[in-house]
C-alpha cells in the first residue's frame, strides 16, 4: 500500500478505548439487578462464550454508567480523523452492546462486535483480513491475544501492555509502537 493514510485504522475496546473489562461490568451489573442471573448466566455457559456474552447483554443491554474512556486512545483516534482515516471498533464483546457502547464514545466509520464467533486473537485477525486484507490496516490493543491481529497489520499501537505482551512485541515486531 502505497499511501498509508488510506488504512484503515481498528480499536479495540476492553484495555484500548475503554480501561475497564466490560464483559465484568456487565457481569457485575447482571448480578447486581438479580442474584437469579447467576443461574441463566451460568447455563450459557454451556453453549460456549458467544452464547454467554449474548445472554449477558439480553439482561445487561446498556450498562448504568458508561466504562472510562482512556483520553490519550481518544487523542489518537482524533488526530487519526482529522488525516480522514476510517476508523472502526473491534471488540470480542457482543455485537448490540459493542455497537450501542461505541456509538457514545466515538464517531467510529463501523463497529463490528461478536456475533456467531468471539472475535478475540486469531479469530479477529482472520476477520480483519477478510474485510480489509493483510496489511491493509493499523490496529491499537493492548493484550496478548491482540498478537496475532499485530502480525496482520501493517502497524500498531500497544496501549498500556502487560509485561508479557510488551516482551513480545519488542522480541517480534518492529511495526508496533507502545502508548
Amino acid at each position: 500500500m502505497e499511501d498509508w493514510t488510506k488504512l484503515v485504522v481498528i480499536c479495540d475496546l476492553d484495555g484500548t478505548l475503554v480501561y475497564q473489562n466490560t464483559m465484568l461490568l456487565q457481569f457485575r451489573q447482571a448480578i447486581q439487578n438479580s442474584k437469579l442471573n447467576i443461574f441463566s448466566l451460568s447455563f450459557s455457559l454451556c453453549f460456549g462464550r458467544v452464547e454467554f456474552k449474548r445472554k449477558l447483554t439480553q439482561l445487561v443491554p446498556h450498562l448504568e454508567n458508561d466504562p472510562v474512556p482512556n483520553p490519550s486512545v481518544i487523542r489518537l483516534l482524533t488526530e487519526f480523523r482529522n488525516e480522514n482515516r476510517k476508523i472502526y471498533l473491534v471488540s470480542a464483546s457482543e455485537h448490540g452492546f459493542v455497537y450501542s457502547l461505541g456509538m457514545r464514545l466515538f464517531q467510529f466509520d463501523g463497529i463490528i462486535g461478536s456475533t456467531d464467533v468471539n472475535l478475540k486473537g486469531i479469530s479477529k485477525a482472520r476477520l480483519l483480513v477478510e474485510k480489509f486484507g493483510t496489511k491493509n490496516f493499523d490496529y491499537i490493543g493492548d493484550s496478548f491475544s491482540d498478537i496475532a491481529v499485530w502480525r496482520e497489520a501493517f502497524s500498531g499501537i500497544a496501549v498500556s501492555p502487560s509485561a508479557k505482551t510488551l516482551t513480545t512485541i519488542q522480541n517480534e515486531f518492529l511495526n508496533v509502537r507502545v502508548l
